[in-house]
């Protein structure tokens, strides 16, 4: 069995005390760091909606 260890890191100081602090309005996960006070989203998730496809229209010619 294979274990992936991920290390979050304050994108400020660099520093890896940080903890879990709820969540965004997108979902993301907020973290907080002990060590410079930094509150935030190290992952920044990007909220893309997809419309339906339309029916093909025909071109209006200006004539």
């Amino acid at each position: 069995m294979i274990v992936e260890v991920i290390v979050r890191t304050c994108p400020k100081c660099g520093s890896e005390n940080i903890v879990k602090n709820g969540h965004d309005y997108k979902g993301a996960q907020k973290y907080h760091c002990h060590d410079c006070g930094a509150y935030g989203t190290l992952d920044k998730k990007t909220h893309i909606v997809q419309k339906p496809f339309d029916k093909p229209r025909k071109p209006i010619l200006n004539v």
